[in-house]
């Protein structure tokens, strides 16, 4: 049997294309593997606040004793940190199982590294049936693989602009995209007020029964995490469940952490804090959530990958630090630290090769500073993962 390691790396040479949006392929395959079917299905589409979300609801139906199933993309740190049971990453071996079962009914149909994941997670689900499976939208919705399942209920997070060269190059365009997720006479939850006008269209051509999130700054959920995306997760619970206790729901959204969404760590020299946010968007809501901290000397870890607004998301976070370690992410995809260069003031960057050799380098300027300070670490899934924080 293949190791977890060759089987990624095998995958990665499958399809000619890294993203090839498109569900003929991916159903097929599904269909010839003949699992039974899954239980209730949640699906969580949207540009920011997916992950959020999807790791909410799966906190609020494990409080209430379900079994859960969460899908989610891409890792920060471990391949399996995408397929969780009960919140916990499943082994390597129900993977690679998994992925036997996905090879041995594909025949000769080509799948990408993503089809073959969203699969595999599937094929377990099947096999463990879990009370509720969550799923994340990889990207967009409407083509993306997950799309291949009729889920019971849609959350739809916010929409900006983001992967134009697949979804499209305006907002509606986009929106369009990943409201395609919500199943005729079944619930769609909208996230952001400020989006429904966006998804409604497509929402309301199909069908959708549309339900909007209630505020919850009142309760208190106003803080770290996306209030937005942690009220859809509410409100999908109390559709789910019926009779839910919204203050038991409340105080459970109160203690979620979600790695990597401004995730504040003690350190030795103050505090780092971590944060995925690799569009123009979540930047910039990454530098008003760093305004709101305590001020305290602060250096910036950055990269980014190039096929995202680069100028965008460094002229966000430019003022939030005094430092900036710019790093070169891995080929094909990544940036090169001396190309974002220019979009800082001369005299603050240094360049690094790694993101964890500039990690280091801020750690030693953190600890020059006489006071605690703080190390921000940004700019991509692969930044924070690659970091050597995990």
């Amino acid at each position: 049997m293949r190791s977890l390691a060759d089987w990624l790396a095998y995958q990665e040479r499958q399809h000619p294309q890294a993203i090839d949006l498109g569900l003929e392929r991916v159903r097929a395959v599904w269909q010839r593997m003949a699992c039974r079917p899954l239980p209730r299905v949640a699906i969580v589409a949207g540009t920011n606040g997916k992950g959020t979300a999807a790791h909410a609801l799966d906190a609020l139906a494990r409080d209430a004793g379900w079994h859960t199933g969460r899908y989610t993309s891409p890792h920060l740190y471990r391949y399996n940190e995408r397929i969780c049971l009960d919140g916990v990453p499943v082994d390597d071996r129900k993977i690679c199982a998994a992925f036997d079962a996905v090879e041995a009914a594909r025949g000769e149909t080509s799948l990408t590294y993503f089809e073959y994941g969203t699969l595999a997670a599937l094929a377990i689900f099947a096999a463990q049936a879990p009370d509720l499976v969550i799923l994340e939208v990889g990207l967009g919705g409407r083509l993306d693989a997950t799309n291949i399942i009729d889920a019971d209920i849609a959350i739809l997070c916010s929409v900006a602009l983001d992967h134009q060269d697949w979804l499209g190059s305006d907002l509606a365009a986009i929106a369009a995209e990943k409201a395609a997720v919500a199943r005729p006479g079944r619930p769609a939850v909208v996230a952001d007020p400020a989006a429904l006008p966006l998804y409604a269209p497509r929402l309301e051509k199909a069908g959708v029964q549309v339900v909007m999130a209630e505020s919850l700054v009142d309760a208190g959920l106003d803080g770290h995490l996306p209030p937005q995306s942690l009220a859809a997760a509410l409100k999908a619970w109390q559709l789910l469940a019926p009779g839910a206790n919204s203050d038991k729901g409340i105080a459970v959204l109160r203690r979620l952490s979600v790695p990597g969404r401004m995730e504040r760590r003690e350190a030795p020299f103050g505090e780092y804090v971590l944060d995925v946010a690799h569009n123009p968007a979540a930047a910039q809501r990454l530098a008003e959530q760093v305004r709101c901290l305590p001020a305290l000397p602060t250096a910036l870890v950055l990269g980014i990958q190039r096929d995202k607004d680069v100028g965008a998301i460094c002229q966000s976070l430019s003022p939030i630090a005094e430092r900036v370690f710019l790093c070169d992410l891995p080929p094909p995809r990544g940036a090169q630290a001396e190309t974002l260069q220019g979009f800082f003031p001369a005299g603050c960057v240094e360049t690094c090769a790694t993101p964890q050799v500039a990690r280091e380098r801020a750690e030693s300027w953190a600890g020059q500073c006489e006071g605690p300070a703080r190390i921000i670490i940004a700019g991509s899934f692969v930044t924070v993962g690659e970091c050597g924080l995990g």
